[in-house]
């Protein structure tokens, strides 16, 4: 048995760091509203990429490239109601935020 700063376990403790996963938090983004029943607004200040939207299980269902804008206007009428994951990608990283459709 091992113990190392407060770890204690059958093999040698190890810290992991998570490095690498960066997370866009300078660019002011909002996306309203949320919940929606058709459309949502995503905007934001600064360089983004791409938007994306996937299920709860990491299907991709859509995927939109941004060039030159800082406002999108995403029609989720054809989806089911349910919690869906919007995935903002720009120069600094990104991040993921719930998506509620009604």
């Amino acid at each position: 048995m091992v113990t190392q700063n407060g770890c204690t376990e059958m093999s040698p403790c190890y810290s992991v760091d998570q490095t690498g996963i960066n997370e866009l938090t300078s660019n002011n983004l909002l996306v309203f509203p949320n919940p929606t029943s058709d459309k949502v607004s995503v905007t934001w200040d600064g360089s983004i990429s791409y938007i994306e939207i996937t299920d709860v299980r990491g299907r991709l269902l859509n995927r939109v490239e941004v060039s030159d804008v800082n406002k999108i206007q995403l029609d989720l009428e054809a989806y089911r109601s349910g919690v869906y994951l919007l995935r903002v990608v720009g120069d600094n990283g990104s991040t993921v935020i719930d998506l509620i459709k009604q």
